[in-house]
């Protein structure tokens, strides 16, 4: 459904959901009042045609502050904005969404979703509710009872299954990198034992090869970092489509990962640049 800002020259026209809401519905889901008031479906609002909005669509069909007091078109029938409300995502790893809050009065329904909130266990509540139910209709039944914990589970339950497989295949991916670096410098020191040695007899002492080899190996990490952070900047704006509620420019990503990864380098490369330091100069000579 598209709402519509009516009696401008150029109406604006954004896609958004309707919700029949009744009830403390707002306050049971701890919903925030941004601007203007609730829904009052069993008094004043009862036959009027007024919404609430929440604040997606406020930002794209209003100017800031504007909403509460405007109108907007619904199929064809305008309703006064009475409220604005913050974000309530409904489509767990979705952005936020226009959605519109009608009272319940003003519209039909085949079927109802009742929201309750109680401090008591959830099975303690479930045969009052049913009992609720069947006062209000016999012929009504519940289905599909389950707490929002559950609801919540089941929604990101895909999600997280393919976070946990991108977080193994990272790790393994990180382990490659560390045996690589680990294999790469400890191969250069073999080949490069005489030169060391030589060195070593002529007076360069294992603390400076240390430093040498391992100034060399970091050289070869900063350079890999320094070419992967540019492309991981680069394809901030493709990543922003894949994740929500993450920053592309967390400072706090941006900096720990790199670190880390150097951290890696660092450690890779410690055990073959001490090696490198206790080369015996005599041994490598006769080689």
């Amino acid at each position: 459904m598209r709402a519509v800002t009516p009696g401008e020259p150029r109406p604006r026209s954004r896609r958004a959901d309707v919700r029949a809401v009744r009830g403390d519905y707002f306050t049971v889901l701890g919903a925030r009042l941004s601007a203007g008031r609730w829904l009052d479906d069993a008094g004043r609002d009862a036959r009027r045609r007024v919404a609430v909005i929440n604040e997606t669509l406020a930002e794209r069909l209003f100017a800031p502050g504007e909403a509460v007091g405007r109108w907007i078109e619904l199929d064809d029938r305008k309703w006064e904005v009475i409220g604005v409300v913050g974000n309530m995502r409904t489509r767990h790893a979705e952005r936020p969404r226009g959605e519109v809050y009608v009272p319940g009065t003003r519209a039909e329904a085949s079927a109802a979703v009742i929201v309750v909130r109680s401090a008591a266990p959830p099975a303690a509540m479930l045969p009052g509710i049913q009992r609720a139910v069947r006062r209000l209709d016999p012929g009504l039944a519940l289905a599909d009872v389950a707490t929002m914990d559950r609801r919540m589970q089941d929604a990101l339950a895909a999600e997280r299954f393919h976070a946990t497989l991108l977080g193994g295949i990272s790790a393994i991916a990180l382990l490659l990198a560390a045996a690589g670096i680990h294999g790469l410098v400890g191969h250069t020191v073999r080949q490069r034992s005489r030169e060391i040695g030589i060195r070593k007899a002529l007076g360069e002492t294992g603390p400076t090869v240390f430093r040498r080899v391992m100034a060399s190996s970091l050289k070869v990490a900063v350079t890999g970092l320094a070419l992967g952070s540019l492309l991981a900047l680069g394809s901030l704006e493709w990543f922003g489509e894949a994740v929500t509620e993450v920053s592309r420019r967390d400072a706090a990503i941006l900096v720990q990962v790199p670190f880390l990864l150097f951290a890696i380098a660092l450690l890779a490369a410690c055990v073959p640049a001490l090696r490198a330091g206790r080369v015996d100069p005599m041994i490598t000579m006769r080689e």
